[in-house]
């Protein structure tokens, strides 16, 4: 569902179980891969990392994807959401 979202991937490297969403709009020299994002859930920031590892895709009733700063509702802001935040919310 995220990974169809343009400039949003899932990054799980080597092992399958260390998986991050990245934006590729915070991709630089620095940070070639892209920029990692913060993911809440229903409202209570889980840090950064795929989501999978806390909620299952039949139990997401929606979610939101805010891409930068400039477009963060308050409640979501914070210093770990600089590269935006996916914001998911379960039935």
């Amino acid at each position: 569902m995220i990974a169809d979202e343009m400039g949003i991937y899932l990054d799980c490297g080597l092992r399958q179980s260390s998986c991050k969403l990245l934006n590729r709009r915070g991709s630089s020299r620095f940070v070639p891969g892209g920029c990692e994002m913060s993911v809440w859930v229903d409202g209570v920031n889980i840090g950064k990392g795929g989501p999978d590892s806390v909620v299952r895709p039949v139990e997401i009733a929606g979610l939101e994807i805010y891409r930068g700063p400039a477009s963060l509702p308050g409640e979501f802001s914070g210093s770990d959401s600089g590269c935006g935040v996916v914001a998911i919310w379960t039935k």
